[in-house]
């Protein structure tokens, strides 16, 4: 293989540049020419900017590839799917403009998987770290251009959403940033004051036996009871969290858990119901039947108590009953959504109405998130506002108790 610097021009006469490495310069000129670029030059590197090459390609397995990257990938890849051009040659022209070298080094191996005779789903399939689960199973059933083109566009607005974990700590930071002070003003306190107390006390006074217990309780709290509790909760959650996610049963009860709680609940469902009302627009605008809808919904549900109810409603789909019945039997969607969806069946524009679905589900998903967002800042607040007046407290003791001075 020999790397090559190549400009050209593509079907909207816009200087195209880049370097590829290909067999030979026929191969190189054939390929982009394959990928509608009218070919102006093409140079073989020399032996340092190779090397150059190399380098960056080693490094590139430590760049991080961001949520942004990921989801223009989705987005050009089904613009090019739409307008038809071969997935080979899209990749190919895509990876020649990334700013990101380890996603671009991730489709140069996707271009040479397709081109020993892969599929796309397999091919993505080696390079799970970076492609979701449920993309990948999407992917696996698309079989046309026209399949695969919605699946990226469901993708690429999927994966735009900020998660609701990270919107939970980005809300908690402040918060979980004072407590860490907090702590750490008592753990100063212990460690800086207690010592030359505990000998003030002993030397030059007769202490009273309730000041030596509190000086022994404060010695027990921060020396052994707090750091075992921390180091015994971070262990529970370490083990809960892998239980969860190898034991199949454990994550069938935690979620059943999560559809059931207060709050939490409503935010559950509305994620799920606003995943389902994206993806039926996006694949109802590519032509895809309610069967096959109803096939590819089972992929995207995270929520594995909530996957049974749409598993048993997509049967339902699967066997011929009608879609809005088979809804409103469900009760995944409102009654108010299911005649919606009833009145879109009969105009034959589906895929408007639940895109009209997925923008309400967005606001009620949105007034639900920060309710549960008020419900943690509220607590943080409390648990804050606790620690504060024992930090008082404790500074008090030590610096103004009768007889230390």
């Amino acid at each position: 293989m020999t790397w090559y610097n190549f400009k050209g021009k593509n079907a909207s006469e816009h200087l195209v540049q880049g370097r590829y490495n290909a067999e030979s310069e026929l191969t190189l000129r054939s390929r982009l020419q394959s990928a509608g670029i009218l070919v102006l030059s093409i140079e073989k590197m020399a032996f340092l900017q190779v090397m150059c090459v190399v380098l960056k390609q080693f490094s590139s397995r430590f760049f991080p590839v961001r949520k942004f990257d990921l989801s223009m990938f989705y987005y050009q890849l089904a613009g090019m799917l739409d307008i038809g051009i071969p997935i080979k040659n899209a990749l190919f022209i895509i990876a020649a403009h990334l700013s990101n070298p380890r996603l671009a080094h991730v489709l140069r191996d996707i271009i040479e998987k397709l081109s020993k005779g892969f599929s796309f789903s397999e091919a993505l399939q080696k390079h799970e770290w970076l492609f979701s689960s449920s993309t990948l199973q999407l992917i696996s059933f698309a079989h046309t251009r026209e399949e695969l083109s919605a699946i990226l566009q469901y993708c690429d607005q999927s994966t735009k959403r900020v998660s609701f974990s990270q919107k939970i700590f980005l809300v908690a930071m402040p918060q979980l940033s004072i407590a860490v002070v907090l702590f750490s003003g008592l753990f100063f306190l212990r460690l800086h004051y207690l010592k030359d107390f505990y000998y003030a006390l002993y030397v030059f006074r007769n202490p009273t036996p309730q000041l030596i217990e509190f000086f022994d309780m404060l010695t027990a709290l921060f020396t052994v009871h707090l750091f075992r509790t921390v180091v015994v909760i971070f262990f529970l959650l370490i083990s809960l969290k892998l239980l969860i996610r190898f034991y199949k049963k454990a994550r069938l009860i935690y979620d059943a858990v999560l559809c059931y709680l207060p709050v939490v609940s409503g935010v559950v469902l509305a994620i799920e119901r606003e995943r389902l009302s994206l993806l039926y627009s996006v694949l109802l605008k590519g032509g895809a039947s309610a069967q096959k809808c109803a096939l590819y919904s089972v992929a995207v549900i995270g929520n594995l108590f909530f996957k049974r109810r749409v598993q048993a409603m997509s049967a339902a789909i699967i066997r011929g009953e009608v879609f809005s019945n088979t809804l409103k039997h469900f009760h995944i969607f409102s009654a108010a959504e299911v005649q919606m969806i009833t009145l879109g069946a009969l105009s034959n524009n589906l895929s408007a109405s639940f895109k009209r679905i997925y923008g309400v589900s967005q606001m009620i998903l949105e007034k639900r998130l920060l309710l549960l967002i008020e419900f943690v800042r509220l607590g943080l607040y409390l648990f804050n506002t606790a620690l504060f007046f024992f930090l008082v407290y404790v500074a008090e003791t030590l610096f103004f108790y009768p007889g230390i001075h």
